[in-house]
């Protein structure tokens, strides 16, 4: 549609009287348009009759916009319906003239939406007996019709007179396979829904495989009067099936469509069905839908109505804590541990390799979930899937020397658990070696930086040495009876010392003996969490005691100081510990640090 200026001052008087059309019909080459012809269109000047009449102008078909538009083209798309009947009286030629797009003068009356120059051009096209039925199923380069058009710019009151003059073009698809019947019901229409679908049957393939009936339930209305409206029209609805193979019932389910799902269970003769026959083609039922998306109510539905649904399976044999637990859906996990009616779900093994939850947990790297099913009793943690691995084995199995942060996370949450290693790891001793040696000299560089810091800050305590000459301390530091220098002295020290023992230990690492590396590792890392740990209490320690004269900054440094601990101990606590803890209280010390580093690093779901 054309831009139209808007910025016209001249009144329509002026316009008209200014005009010399007869002496420059002639200049005028085809294809453009007199600019004082345009203004006056532009801004709906009421005289253009008689602009026209005194113009003489000869060819009024020549006259163009730069994108094709035809005067009547201009009056329609800026609503002027005042202009389109004696427009239409002097040229009716123009109601199906076309400009560069394809669109007549119909399809951009639609798409401004005034309603008055739709009634005006369809009104004076039927007295002019012009009308043919063919110009409202016409499409424009898109295959758009002006009921597409309408219904494409919202413009609800405009689309329902077309659909009433000519409700064939409702079923009509544009370039994007998409008829006006599949707008109104993801619009969520019902007005328009009921006048197109008096057309009788239609055809239900729409976008990309999808339907009509799975258009409305995209809508979500509140109230699905929507699809009410389609399957009591055309109850073959309800075994549509989009292009992953789901069902109008799963579909709602997968989106998290409450009152959708609700009407379907609710409707006589659908609910006994539905839970047993609504397969896509993996196999999957809609409450597999809802769990595999994370909609607990859609599954509190599903249970009530049938309570037998907890049983269902899909072609690998997988239930919906299965499902749940590999998409990493911890709403739904912790639902299923929380029902003791579902605890025959929890250690169920799958028909396609014999996977429990926390196998297919594990597997994912849903660290979350595999530390929400650890602490749970019933979890079974030594079940064998068919390849005889346990869910350690199967979190160890892939990528074990370049893991990612969340497979990491979740082995050591099964490793805190207790659970056991019953496959060693089929990897060369090339392999390991240079993935510790990576390791060591990582390490090693970090505790040589932290030696070299404490050493240095031995010989610059805060505040200053006696240096009077009278003074029985002379040499020792003015600070040395405050507290908090107390403090900084034995951070400083026990770091610096922690920190050469670390190195010594990483020392002995590169001597490319591979067990001696992994010992010397396990004790490292360990010290090197206490000397960082040192090191910002001795910092903190250090600035608190230069500024304690004044309160409130001593007091902001050491809560600073506080939480910068915590965090530090939260974050190194889970990787500095053996890696299986037996004692409960030691899983109870961990539990808490591990959740929030698996909260903190967590994959949005989408």
């Amino acid at each position: 549609m054309v831009d139209m200026e808007m910025n016209a001052t001249t009144s329509g008087e002026d316009t008209i009287i200014g005009i010399n059309m007869v002496a420059q019909a002639d200049e005028i080459p085809s294809g453009t348009m007199d600019p004082q012809l345009y203004r006056a269109l532009t801004i709906g000047d009421p005289n253009y009759g008689l602009l026209l009449v005194q113009s003489n102008i000869s060819s009024i078909q020549q006259q163009l916009s730069p994108q094709g538009n035809t005067v009547l083209h201009l009056a329609a798309s800026l609503g002027h319906h005042h202009l389109v009947e004696p427009i239409l009286v002097d040229y009716p030629e123009l109601f199906r003239a076309t400009n560069s797009t394809g669109d007549i003068p119909l399809h951009l009356a639609a798409a401004s939406g005034n309603l008055s120059t739709v009634n005006s051009l369809l009104r004076q096209a039927k007295q002019l007996r012009i009308f043919r039925p063919e110009a409202l199923v016409d499409g424009n380069s898109e295959k758009n019709t002006a009921l597409h058009a309408a219904m494409k710019y919202h413009h609800y009151d405009s689309a329902m007179v077309l659909v009433k003059e000519s409700p064939q073009a409702s079923t009509l698809p544009n370039g994007k396979k998409m008829s006006p019947l599949f707008m109104a019901a993801e619009a969520g229409q019902l007005e328009l829904v009921k006048a197109m679908m008096q057309n009788g049957s239609v055809d239900i393939q729409t976008v990309e495989g999808e339907s009509v009936v799975h258009a409305a339930i995209k809508a979500r209305n509140l109230v699905p009067d929507v699809l009410k409206a389609l399957l009591e029209r055309q109850s073959t609805y309800f075994c549509v099936y989009d292009e992953k193979g789901r069902s109008p019932l799963s579909y709602a389910s997968s989106i998290g469509y409450i009152e959708g799902v609700c009407y379907f269970l609710g409707r006589s003769g659908y609910e006994a069905a539905t839970y047993r026959r609504d397969r896509d083609e993996d196999g999957s039922f809609p409450i597999h839908w809802a769990s595999k998306r994370g909609h607990v109510n859609i599954i509190q539905e599903f249970l009530k109505l049938r309570p037998d649904s907890k049983e269902l399976l899909d072609y690998n044999g997988q239930n919906i804590l299965h499902v749940a637990a590999m998409n990493g859906r911890v709403d739904v996990v912790s639902y299923v541990l929380k029902k003791p009616e579902l605890a025959v779900l929890i250690n169920q093994i799958d028909m396609e390799k014999g996977n429990t939850p926390l196998h297919l947990a594990s597997k994912g790297e849903q660290a979350r979930v595999v530390h929400i099913l650890t602490w749970d009793k019933r979890v079974n943690l030594e079940i064998r899937n068919d390849k005889g691995l346990t869910a350690l084995d199967v979190a160890a199995k892939h990528g074990y020397w370049t893991p990612t942060f969340q497979k990491r996370l979740t082995w050591l949450a099964l490793r805190y658990a207790g659970a056991t290693q019953t496959h060693q790891r089929n990897t060369s001793e090339v392999g390991e070696n240079f993935y510790y040696s990576e390791r060591v000299n990582t390490l090693l560089l970090v505790a040589t930086l932290i030696a070299t810091v404490t050493f240095a800050a031995g010989f610059t305590m805060p505040g200053r040495y006696n240096s009077s000459d009278d003074h029985p301390y002379k040499g020792m530091a003015t600070l040395v009876k405050k507290r908090m220098f107390h403090i900084f002295v034995l951070s400083n020290t026990i770091a610096m010392y922690t920190s050469i023992i670390v190195a010594i230990l990483l020392i002995w690492a590169m001597l490319h003996d591979l067990h001696l590396s992994l010992c010397s590792i396990k004790l490292a890392i360990p010290l090197l969490g206490i000397s960082l740990s040192m090191v910002s209490l001795a910092f903190m320690a250090a600035i608190s005691l230069v500024v304690s004269d004044v309160t409130w900054l001593a007091t902001v440094v050491l809560i600073i100081g506080s939480v910068s601990l915590l965090c530090l101990w939260i974050v190194f606590l889970p990787l500095s510990f053996p890696n299986s803890l037996t004692h409960r209280v030691s899983r109870y010390i961990l539990r808490y640090p591990l959740h929030l580093l698996i909260l903190a690093t967590e994959k949005k779901k989408k």
